[in-house]
């Protein structure tokens, strides 16, 4: 009987399969353990660098990780996935314009590297350079037609540039091979709205909330209520959204403008108040607060709320008007023409027809 001598290989490949069992787990620490056992049997193992590169990238030791980076694309010239790694550890640091540069080295080593053509796609995104953007996800898409992402951020091109019709095609072709596809949905949902498609943009708004409970998710749903006229419905999503996160704003102004259009003035003072004490900036809560106060008649405590609005923005023209209004109700007469005639300047057709018909009555010529 013969015994065959175990070589330094089998040793550097049983390390490397653990390494990347504890990579594919989240534990990086062991990880790099393992992939330096190895490299201390094979000093040139491909594998163990790249790996271990990959490990001090997750650390954010970007220094060392791009060592390791350069260290395994000189030890095989032909593997191109030590520049795609590269890539992606400067588009996480934004780092764009070198990412882009590192995704061109992979892609002349391998021309059909589909996530090289995919990221790089992304960082044209980024950049704002739609047209390079769409025609590289176009070729990573061919390259791997059962891939959603690059179709995707194709159907997020064509939102950023207007093209909302070529947008929904994508985000559908999205969803037909990954129906768990939170944003295909939720960009789908915003695009339908944008082209007056309402109850459509409900339906897929409710198809993200299944898949995440997402604060703006509840936010746009709950706006697309108020556009339907669903006032209850709104007011549940807008509930929902500031149960997940108290900080924001929108949701308590959005539940505030529901309950004034509902007339119910307490609690839509109550969500005005809460979001100028988070914003003390925003002029159309300080209008709405001003408007409540008018509805009730307190003509001193409409004005000093106005006021507010008009130091918050003094181009918002319907806290001029509705400061005007205040002014007439006090018998300032000619104070309140002078406020009209702000609000005629500042405003959009609207409001010029609101403050033309004001002024043909109460300010003459």
């Amino acid at each position: 009987m013969t015994f065959s001598l175990r070589g330094m290989g089998q040793s550097a490949v049983a390390s490397i399969d653990k390494g990347v069992k504890f990579y594919n787990s989240g534990q990086y620490n062991d990880a790099m353990q393992h992939f330096r056992d190895a490299l201390q049997f094979e000093p040139n193992n491909e594998d163990a660098t790249l790996y271990l590169g990959l490990c001090l990238g997750q650390k954010k030791d970007y220094k060392g990780a791009f060592k390791q980076f350069k260290l395994a694309a000189k030890l095989n010239p032909k593997n191109a996935e030590p520049w795609l790694h590269r890539g992606l550890l400067e588009q996480e640091m934004g780092k764009f314009k070198p990412s882009l540069r590192s995704y061109d080295k992979a892609l002349r080593i391998k021309p059909d590297y589909a996530d090289a053509w995919y990221n790089s796609g992304v960082v044209y995104f980024h950049l704002k350079k739609w047209n390079e953007s769409a025609e590289n996800l176009r070729k990573a898409a061919d390259l791997d037609p059962l891939d959603p992402d690059p179709i995707l951020q194709l159907g997020n091109v064509g939102f950023q540039t207007g093209d909302l019709k070529t947008a929904i095609d994508y985000y559908t072709q999205t969803l037909e091979l990954n129906d768990k596809q939170f944003v295909a949905w939720f960009n789908r949902a915003r695009s339908l709205s944008h082209l007056g498609d309402l109850y459509g943009a409900l339906k897929d708004y409710t198809a993200a909330l299944e898949i995440s409970k997402d604060y703006d998710t509840y936010l746009n749903r709950g706006i697309v209520s108020t556009q339907l006229n669903l006032p209850n419905e709104a007011i549940q999503d807008f509930n929902q959204a500031i149960a997940l996160d108290t900080n924001r704003s929108e949701a308590f102004y959005n539940r505030g403008y529901v309950y004034f259009k509902t007339r119910n003035s307490e609690p839509s003072r109550l969500d005005f108040r809460k979001v100028v004490f988070r914003d003390p900036a925003d002029p159309e809560a300080w209008y709405f607060l001003g408007r409540i106060a008018l509805q009730e008649g307190d003509h001193d405590k409409a004005l000093v709320l106005f006021n507010k609005s008009i130091e918050a923005n003094k181009k918002y023209g319907p806290s001029w008007l509705q400061r005007g209004d205040t002014q007439l109700a006090m018998l300032e007469e000619k104070a309140a023409c002078k406020d009209w005639k702000k609000a005629f300047k500042l405003g959009d057709p609207d409001l010029k027809r609101a403050a033309t018909e004001r002024m043909q009555m109460h300010c003459g010529k």
